[in-house]
């Protein structure tokens, strides 16, 4: 039922919430469809908050937060690896960037890519051990096997669903690694490649997140 919730454009039953001039809207992407100042939404997509804390801080915990630390924690499983990698410094990749930091055992070597420096600046705050430049250094896959010593990586989270990054990717991943791809972009002549490739591809859109646990 998950495809129903997220991508069924209204309730389980196929009624709509919203209605302008007695005509329903398509709605519920997602299960709400919030790029609005209301938000209609079903009781377990909720987690109820103390008044006094800011919404524009807890805002990204329901969707960037949980989909960036949920797929580090549940799908790339960080204490079990030696290498991670992560492609996008914003809310999701710094998200699962932090996340490694409440596992059990770090990897040795936490690798994050960004266009900007000023996100790889935090990404070394919050702990990636090395950070590349994908502006400056262009050919990501040779950088990645450089940094792991040939050997390439043992997991990667990428955030911006490009084809060509996630050939990159595919093309550094180590012996039994793990792809997994949170974002979604355009197809392009690299999409064939991406997913003719024998190796661990995980199309991730719900990262085996739960509200309750996920989000205290």
């Amino acid at each position: 039922m998950w495809e129903v919730d997220n991508f069924g454009v209204g309730r389980r039953d196929g009624s709509k919430a919203y209605s302008r001039n007695g005509a329903r809207i398509t709605s519920h992407f997602f299960g709400q469809s919030s790029f609005a100042n209301h938000a209609i939404v079903m009781a377990r997509s909720c987690v109820k908050v103390a008044k006094e804390l800011p919404l524009e801080i807890l805002a990204p915990l329901g969707c960037g937060f949980m989909t960036g630390s949920g797929a580090m924690l549940n799908v790339v499983q960080s204490s079990t690896r030696d290498s991670v990698v992560i492609v996008g410094a914003g809310g999701v990749g710094l998200a699962a960037l932090m996340a490694i930091n409440i596992g059990s055992r770090r990897p040795g070597k936490v690798i994050c890519v960004d266009v900007k420096d000023e996100r790889l600046k935090l990404a070394t705050k919050y702990g990636a051990t090395h950070v590349i430049n994908s502006i400056e250094k262009p050919d990501l896959a040779v950088e990645l096997k450089a940094l792991t010593d040939g050997l390439g990586f043992d997991a990667a989270i990428d955030t911006s669903g490009r084809p060509a990054v996630l050939k990159a990717l595919l093309d550094a991943c180590g012996r039994k690694g793990m792809v997994v791809s949170v974002g979604v972009g355009p197809v392009s002549r690299d999409s064939k490649y991406v997913f003719q490739r024998d190796a661990n591809l995980n199309i991730s859109l719900r990262p085996r997140c739960r509200r309750i646990s996920s989000i205290p």
